[in-house]
């Protein structure tokens, strides 16, 4: 129903973050802002707490190995979404059947 009313143009800017691209990095004040509508990760009072963080997680990724840093091959890539269609298609499959 959300999607409806989004494509409407029927609903509050708020909700209509949810169908908005994730920035890359987001920083928020849980005790002043608990729902995170408000990304502060470009506010100046708060840059030096984004900058320790962020060397915070460098560290972490080196510590454990995290491969999540070297980018993904493309080749690899390829074939896992090729194998995903495919599971989809099976499934779809398997639920046309049960019918």
């Amino acid at each position: 129903m959300l999607t409806e009313l989004h494509k409407a143009g029927e609903i509050s800017p708020i909700n209509a973050g949810y169908f908005q691209a994730k920035p890359a990095e987001e920083f928020y004040d849980l005790d002043a802002d608990p729902w995170e509508l408000n990304n502060l990760i470009s506010s100046p009072d708060h840059q030096q707490t984004v900058e320790q963080m962020r060397a915070e997680l460098d560290n972490w990724i080196v510590q454990t190995d995290d491969l999540g840093r070297f980018p993904e091959n493309e080749e690899d890539l390829a074939k896992y979404r090729d194998y995903m269609k495919e599971k989809r298609e099976r499934q779809k499959s398997i639920r046309a059947r049960k019918q």
